[in-house]
């Protein structure tokens, strides 16, 4: 018994002195940093993945209360909201929009006034906002800056006219007796070829990253948007005018979505990777990618040219 209790007492007075795992070794420290890094790495796309498609969902949320609050103006006046000299289609949708206050103040101007100028710049809605939007113009003002555009289709020659006209949905309103300007007003009656397939806004933002120089600009805009289309001139200079969302804010069918824009050529564009938000006349919103058929985006960009077959 003796024996046996000293050779416990030496076990245990010499444990601490033969045991290994009381820390780590430089080579097991790198190799746990190399892991948690590798983690971190896997993780990380994961993380920025989730949060775009929370992003994209507010957006697409946001295109859905715009394309209700367009019904909604069209079955209070008959037709639907255009842009005006002065004030753009938001503007008009702001009390469908749940935001009458605001719409009081733009009130005195959304009648076309000669030399009557809107004094004051209203911040962005946050409902006007997509979380995704970013712009690439150091001088932009962030909180003035549009999200969401009306699609004007794009002019074509009217024979019962005389004249060109717009073929989409946010038509513009001129002066009485403009040249070429009074545009036509546009019912849902209007839409012959059908409210699931005709586009009614998208997103849009500045992206002078796809700004092109058309060698030709005129009033025939397919003519111009083949041109622009394959042009290799990159844009100079920045435009000022466009893409305040309380003025015009408009786009064409011309070219598909994030692909080249050049004057007279406004292609919608998003910061979602792939492709844009489109909202359809029916209240629909859906997810069109930039590769979709130059056509296709074309046939849904007309309300009534009798190519209601769009399917992308």
């Amino acid at each position: 018994m003796r024996g046996s209790t000293s050779h416990l007492l030496v076990r245990q007075s010499g444990q601490p002195l033969t045991s290994h795992g009381a820390g780590f070794t430089v080579i097991e420290l790198l190799v746990s940093i190399a892991i948690i890094g590798l983690l971190i790495s896997l993780l990380l796309p994961a993380v920025q993945a989730s949060r775009e498609a929370a992003r994209a969902i507010q957006c697409k949320n946001n295109l859905k209360q715009i394309v209700l609050a367009a019904s909604n103006y069209e079955m209070r006046n008959g037709c639907y909201p255009k842009h005006g000299d002065t004030v753009g289609v938001m503007v008009h949708l702001l009390p469908d929009l749940g935001d009458a206050p605001m719409y009081r103040l733009y009130e005195p101007y959304v009648q076309y006034r000669p030399g009557n100028p809107i004094p004051f710049r209203q911040s962005r809605p946050s409902y006007l906002t997509c979380p995704s939007w970013t712009s690439d113009k150091p001088t932009w003002n962030h909180d003035e800056a549009a999200c969401y555009f009306g699609n004007s289709g794009w002019n074509f020659d009217d024979p019962d006219h005389r004249d060109w006209r717009l073929n989409g949905v946010i038509t513009i309103s001129r002066p009485p007796n403009a040249f070429n300007r009074e545009f036509v007003t546009v019912r849902s009656a209007d839409i012959t070829d059908g409210l699931s397939q005709t586009a009614i806004f998208s997103e849009d933002y500045p992206n002078y990253s796809h700004e092109y120089v058309a060698p030709f600009v005129g009033a025939d805009q397919i003519f111009t948007a083949d041109l622009c289309e394959a042009s290799t001139i990159p844009v100079t200079w920045l435009f000022s005018s466009r893409g305040h969302w309380d003025h015009w804010v408009q786009y064409d069918h011309l070219l598909p979505p994030n692909q080249h824009q050049c004057i007279r050529v406004w292609t919608a564009s998003s910061r979602h990777p792939g492709g844009c938000h489109v909202a359809i006349c029916d209240g629909s919103v859906r997810f069109a990618s930039s590769s979709v058929d130059k056509g296709v985006w074309r046939a849904l960009g007309t309300r009534s040219f009798g190519d209601n077959s769009v399917s992308f």
